[in-house]
């Protein structure tokens, strides 16, 4: 059993830099993740081998935050935590 099996996460900035080393780490440790960034498409490999799901988020942008993070709960059937890697403008 890895670490993290079972637990649901979001992560902002996952597209690049620390935001993608901690996605890549906590999906080699067993969560599902529901991820943020500007450039979705720069996801769409790592959301095929680890069945995560990539959302396009501004995050200084408040209703889309919210709305974001209510898509990915309704994915994630839940959150056990976030972990926020995403640059404030």
């Amino acid at each position: 059993m890895a670490a993290l099996d079972g637990r649901r996460i979001i992560i902002t900035g996952a597209g690049s830099g620390i935001g993608r080393a901690v996605a890549q780490r906590f999906a080699e440790e067993g969560a599902t993740l529901a991820l943020f960034d500007l450039k979705v498409d720069a996801l769409s490999d790592f959301c095929e081998r680890f069945d995560a799901k990539a959302f396009s988020v501004d995050v200084s942008q408040e209703s889309v935050v919210v709305e974001s993070v209510t898509a990915a709960v309704d994915f994630l059937g839940g959150i056990d935590g976030l972990v926020n890697a995403g640059k404030n403008r």
